[in-house]
């Protein structure tokens, strides 16, 4: 019985640290603008916003294999903010090209 419980706990951590899905955001310097980029916990896709107050602009790229496969800029002409977010599909496949991304304000 004590096997049983800790094996289910051990699923259980297991299951909860797999399911974590990574982030970063990153600001611009004068603070009006950031992106971010957020990975799905099934590791099969990636979300990217960017967001700017009046005055700034904001923009996310993501490449594979230093070839483009999606970009936004968020930049404001009217108004006081823009906003804009993408979704990059991926592939669990162990050989795929890395998908990267590069950011800018």
């Amino acid at each position: 019985m004590k096997k049983r419980k800790v094996s289910l706990f051990l699923l259980v951590a297991s299951m909860t640290i797999t399911s974590t899905a990574f982030a970063a955001m990153h600001q611009s310097a004068n603070g009006r603008s950031w992106v971010k980029n957020t990975e799905n916990w099934t590791q099969l896709s990636y979300f990217g916003e960017a967001y700017t107050l009046v005055g700034g602009s904001a923009r996310i790229s993501y490449f594979r294999s230093n070839k483009p496969i999606g970009s936004i800029t968020a930049y404001v002409t009217n108004g006081s903010s823009d906003y804009k977010s993408i979704t990059i599909r991926d592939s669990l496949n162990p050989i795929a090209p890395k998908t990267e991304y590069s950011y800018g304000f």
